[in-house]
């Protein structure tokens, strides 16, 4: 499974490393070595040939490297845009806001919801 595109890595290829852990998600890296056994290093890390497991670590939480796509590299960086959103919202007391301003985030919700339904609609439409 990994070991097809691990054995053609070049140095300055471009790889996604997934991680576990309180720091988990997806990052991106270059390779920028093929040691001598054939292990890959990005960075400081180095990566098993076999199937792209860091090696060493000795932790409870792991990294491995995922085969380099642009569209969930995308993904990823939407999740961390979404989480500091979220994040942010979730800090502050909605409670405590004026009526007027509650009031204009529900029409935000709301006018959200009518889109995503919009869309649905059209998605819809043209598989037909």
């Amino acid at each position: 499974m990994y070991s097809d595109w691990l054995k053609n890595l070049k140095v300055g290829d471009l790889v996604l490393i997934e991680q576990s852990g309180p720091s988990q998600g997806i990052g991106k890296g270059t390779v920028s070595e093929i040691t001598k056994s054939g292990n890959i290093r990005v960075g400081t890390t180095i990566y098993r040939k076999e199937d792209g497991r860091e090696r060493g670590g000795g932790s409870y939480y792991w990294k491995y490297l995922i085969e380099y796509a642009e569209k969930r590299w995308q993904k990823e960086l939407e999740r961390r845009t979404r989480l500091k959103y979220l994040n942010f919202i979730n800090e502050h007391n909605l409670r405590n806001l004026p009526t007027v301003t509650l009031q204009a985030i529900a029409a935000i919700i709301e006018s959200d919801a009518a889109v995503q339904e919009a869309e649905k609609v059209l998605d819809k439409t043209a598989q037909m």
